[in-house]
């Protein structure tokens, strides 16, 4: 299968769409995010990323607001060019591989 670029909102849509049909997922997103979120792009994400899986509640409303660069910050090249494309990296697509998408909207779990 070739290669498919996915934003960072269709991945997150991608991720929770698993999460909410497969108990087992969801319980490994939970427990190791970061691990799940790497197998789920096929690559690893950079140290300096950390991942959070919160999960509402029948009382609780979460509001996700985006990064907001401060004042007087300034983007690395290679951030500017993925903040002016809107897209990250390739996201590997093998069907055979561990952990791979299967299709867009599934992973194998080993």
């Amino acid at each position: 299968m070739d290669n498919i670029e996915a934003s960072r909102t269709e991945i997150e849509d991608i991720i929770v769409k698993q999460a909410l049909g497969s108990k087992d997922y969801r319980a490994q997103l939970i427990a190791n995010p970061r691990e799940m979120v790497e197998r789920q792009i096929g690559q690893q994400l950079p140290e300096s990323v950390t991942v959070q899986v919160v999960q509402e509640a029948a009382n609780k409303i979460l509001i996700k607001l985006p990064h907001v660069v401060s004042e007087g910050d300034e983007l690395a090249d290679e951030e500017l060019e993925q903040v002016a494309g809107g897209k990250m990296d390739k996201v590997s697509c093998n069907g055979g591989a561990k952990g791979a998408f299967q299709t867009k909207n599934e992973i194998k779990l080993a």
